[in-house]
Protein backbone atom coordinates (compact mmCIF):
# COMPACT_ATOMS: atom_id res chain seq x y z
CA UNK A 1 0.00 0.00 0.00
CA UNK A 2 0.95 3.57 -0.42
CA UNK A 3 0.86 3.93 3.38
CA UNK A 4 3.34 1.13 3.56
CA UNK A 5 5.70 2.41 0.95
CA UNK A 6 5.64 5.57 2.22
CA UNK A 7 6.72 4.01 6.18
CA UNK A 8 9.51 1.86 4.21
CA UNK A 9 13.27 2.53 3.98
CA UNK A 10 13.97 1.28 0.97
CA UNK A 11 15.51 3.83 -1.80
CA UNK A 12 13.27 1.67 -4.99
CA UNK A 13 10.23 2.22 -3.27
CA UNK A 14 11.06 5.61 -2.39
CA UNK A 15 11.51 6.51 -5.51
CA UNK A 16 8.41 4.94 -7.33
CA UNK A 17 6.56 7.27 -4.67
CA UNK A 18 8.49 9.95 -6.19
CA UNK A 19 7.33 9.03 -9.46
CA UNK A 20 3.60 8.55 -8.18
CA UNK A 21 3.27 12.02 -6.76
CA UNK A 22 5.63 13.39 -9.79
CA UNK A 23 3.27 12.38 -12.59
CA UNK A 24 0.42 12.10 -10.65
CA UNK A 25 -0.49 8.36 -10.86
CA UNK A 26 -2.86 6.87 -8.99
CA UNK A 27 -3.03 10.38 -6.78
CA UNK A 28 -2.80 13.92 -7.11
CA UNK A 29 0.37 15.70 -8.70
CA UNK A 30 2.27 16.97 -5.77
CA UNK A 31 5.86 17.96 -6.64
CA UNK A 32 6.76 18.82 -3.30
CA UNK A 33 5.49 14.81 -1.92
CA UNK A 34 7.77 13.69 -4.78
CA UNK A 35 10.66 16.14 -4.14
CA UNK A 36 10.58 14.98 -0.43
CA UNK A 37 10.62 11.06 -1.57
CA UNK A 38 12.89 11.44 -3.92
CA UNK A 39 15.81 12.98 -0.94
CA UNK A 40 14.92 10.35 0.95
CA UNK A 41 15.81 7.84 -1.73
CA UNK A 42 19.00 9.75 -3.15
CA UNK A 43 20.34 9.50 0.91
CA UNK A 44 20.32 5.62 -0.39
CA UNK A 45 22.06 7.08 -3.26
CA UNK A 46 19.55 6.08 -5.76
CA UNK A 47 20.78 7.65 -8.88
CA UNK A 48 17.19 7.63 -11.16
CA UNK A 49 16.13 9.76 -7.92
CA UNK A 50 19.23 11.78 -7.63
CA UNK A 51 18.38 12.42 -11.38
CA UNK A 52 14.62 13.37 -10.83
CA UNK A 53 15.37 15.71 -7.69
CA UNK A 54 17.72 17.38 -9.87
CA UNK A 55 15.29 18.12 -12.78
CA UNK A 56 12.88 19.54 -9.64
CA UNK A 57 15.63 22.30 -8.36
CA UNK A 58 16.45 23.12 -12.03
CA UNK A 59 12.73 24.27 -12.87
CA UNK A 60 11.49 24.95 -9.26
CA UNK A 61 9.20 22.23 -9.22
CA UNK A 62 7.81 21.46 -5.38
CA UNK A 63 10.97 23.29 -4.37
CA UNK A 64 12.75 27.16 -4.50
CA UNK A 65 14.43 26.69 -7.94
CA UNK A 66 18.10 25.96 -6.70
CA UNK A 67 20.75 25.72 -9.75
CA UNK A 68 23.79 24.25 -7.49
CA UNK A 69 20.95 22.32 -6.10
CA UNK A 70 20.43 20.83 -9.50
CA UNK A 71 24.04 20.56 -10.56
CA UNK A 72 25.09 18.83 -7.31
CA UNK A 73 22.21 16.07 -7.98
CA UNK A 74 23.06 15.28 -11.58
CA UNK A 75 26.09 15.26 -10.32
CA UNK A 76 25.93 12.43 -7.74
CA UNK A 77 23.63 10.59 -10.55
CA UNK A 78 25.90 10.95 -13.61
CA UNK A 79 28.81 8.96 -10.69
CA UNK A 80 26.40 6.68 -9.97
CA UNK A 81 26.26 5.62 -13.95
CA UNK A 82 22.82 7.82 -14.80
CA UNK A 83 22.96 8.68 -18.49
CA UNK A 84 20.68 11.20 -18.23
CA UNK A 85 21.88 12.80 -15.18
CA UNK A 86 25.65 13.13 -17.66
CA UNK A 87 23.14 14.89 -20.33
CA UNK A 88 21.88 17.07 -18.01
CA UNK A 89 25.40 18.10 -16.23
CA UNK A 90 26.57 18.83 -19.50
CA UNK A 91 23.98 20.85 -20.74
CA UNK A 92 24.25 22.73 -17.09
CA UNK A 93 28.31 23.63 -17.99
CA UNK A 94 27.39 24.39 -21.73
CA UNK A 95 24.72 27.20 -20.78
CA UNK A 96 26.58 28.32 -17.73
CA UNK A 97 23.51 27.41 -14.91
CA UNK A 98 24.47 26.25 -11.74
CA UNK A 99 28.34 26.08 -12.76
CA UNK A 100 30.68 28.51 -14.42
CA UNK A 101 30.09 27.86 -18.09
CA UNK A 102 32.81 25.27 -19.47
CA UNK A 103 32.46 23.76 -22.81
CA UNK A 104 35.30 20.53 -22.62
CA UNK A 105 33.43 20.16 -19.58
CA UNK A 106 29.90 19.55 -21.42
CA UNK A 107 32.16 17.74 -24.45
CA UNK A 108 33.24 15.49 -22.18
CA UNK A 109 29.87 14.53 -20.04
CA UNK A 110 28.34 14.73 -23.13
CA UNK A 111 30.63 11.88 -24.58
CA UNK A 112 30.06 9.73 -21.65
CA UNK A 113 26.89 10.03 -22.30
CA UNK A 114 27.22 9.53 -25.96
CA UNK A 115 29.28 6.31 -25.33
CA UNK A 116 26.54 4.73 -23.84
CA UNK A 117 23.53 5.32 -26.08
CA UNK A 118 22.17 8.84 -25.16
CA UNK A 119 21.16 10.27 -29.01
CA UNK A 120 20.76 13.54 -27.26
CA UNK A 121 24.49 13.74 -26.11
CA UNK A 122 25.32 12.26 -29.44
CA UNK A 123 23.59 15.51 -31.48
CA UNK A 124 24.73 18.24 -29.06
CA UNK A 125 28.45 16.88 -29.82
CA UNK A 126 27.87 17.04 -33.32
CA UNK A 127 26.19 20.56 -32.62
CA UNK A 128 29.56 22.05 -31.00
CA UNK A 129 31.63 20.63 -33.74
CA UNK A 130 29.79 21.86 -36.10
CA UNK A 131 29.34 25.89 -35.09
CA UNK A 132 32.89 25.22 -33.51
CA UNK A 133 31.56 26.03 -30.18
CA UNK A 134 34.53 25.03 -27.62
CA UNK A 135 36.24 22.91 -29.75
CA UNK A 136 37.58 23.85 -33.70
CA UNK A 137 35.06 23.38 -36.25
CA UNK A 138 34.93 20.18 -37.31
CA UNK A 139 31.97 19.62 -40.28
CA UNK A 140 33.45 15.94 -40.81
CA UNK A 141 33.05 15.18 -37.14
CA UNK A 142 29.79 17.14 -36.89
CA UNK A 143 28.51 14.00 -39.59
CA UNK A 144 29.76 11.40 -37.81
CA UNK A 145 28.41 12.22 -34.58
CA UNK A 146 24.80 12.86 -36.27
CA UNK A 147 25.07 9.66 -38.11
CA UNK A 148 25.59 8.20 -35.01
CA UNK A 149 22.13 9.37 -33.53
CA UNK A 150 20.64 8.81 -36.68
CA UNK A 151 20.83 5.26 -36.05
CA UNK A 152 18.39 5.62 -32.79
CA UNK A 153 16.39 7.59 -35.51
CA UNK A 154 16.99 10.99 -34.19
CA UNK A 155 14.69 13.12 -35.75
CA UNK A 156 17.50 16.93 -34.91
CA UNK A 157 19.72 14.69 -36.28
CA UNK A 158 18.45 13.62 -39.65
CA UNK A 159 17.57 17.26 -40.12
CA UNK A 160 21.32 19.25 -39.10
CA UNK A 161 22.20 15.74 -41.82
CA UNK A 162 20.49 17.02 -44.36
CA UNK A 163 21.20 20.72 -43.90
CA UNK A 164 24.62 19.79 -44.21
CA UNK A 165 24.16 17.69 -47.50
CA UNK A 166 22.09 20.79 -49.18
CA UNK A 167 24.84 23.33 -47.88
CA UNK A 168 27.60 21.10 -48.97
CA UNK A 169 29.13 21.68 -45.37
CA UNK A 170 32.13 18.78 -45.15
CA UNK A 171 30.66 16.59 -47.65
CA UNK A 172 29.94 16.93 -51.25
CA UNK A 173 27.04 18.80 -51.89
CA UNK A 174 23.80 17.30 -52.33
CA UNK A 175 20.24 19.10 -52.24
CA UNK A 176 18.32 15.51 -53.28
CA UNK A 177 19.90 13.61 -50.56
CA UNK A 178 20.11 16.48 -48.15
CA UNK A 179 15.80 17.10 -48.72
CA UNK A 180 15.72 13.13 -48.05
CA UNK A 181 16.70 13.62 -44.82
CA UNK A 182 15.15 16.71 -43.73
CA UNK A 183 11.50 14.75 -45.20
CA UNK A 184 12.74 11.73 -42.43
CA UNK A 185 12.76 14.67 -39.62
CA UNK A 186 9.87 16.31 -40.54
CA UNK A 187 7.90 12.57 -41.42
CA UNK A 188 8.60 12.28 -37.34
CA UNK A 189 6.60 15.56 -36.53
CA UNK A 190 10.27 17.78 -36.69
CA UNK A 191 8.79 21.63 -37.06
CA UNK A 192 11.97 23.03 -37.80
CA UNK A 193 12.38 20.43 -41.05
CA UNK A 194 8.99 21.30 -41.68
CA UNK A 195 9.81 25.10 -42.08
CA UNK A 196 13.17 23.49 -44.13
CA UNK A 197 11.43 22.27 -46.77
CA UNK A 198 9.43 25.05 -47.07
CA UNK A 199 12.46 27.26 -47.81
CA UNK A 200 13.64 24.67 -49.91
CA UNK A 201 10.92 24.43 -52.42
CA UNK A 202 10.82 28.88 -52.39
CA UNK A 203 14.53 28.23 -53.18
CA UNK A 204 13.53 25.61 -56.23
CA UNK A 205 10.67 27.48 -57.32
Amino acid sequence: SLKAAELSNDPEAQYMLGILYEQGAGTETDYAKAADFFTLASIGNHAKAQLHLGTLYRYGDGVPLDLKKATRYYLSAANNGNIDAMLGLGVMYYEGKGVKQNYSKALSLYKKAANKGSTHAQVNIGMMYETGTGVNKNYEKAISWYKKAIINNSSSAQLYLGIMLVNGQGVEKNITEGREWIEKSAQQGDSEALEMLKQLDTMSE
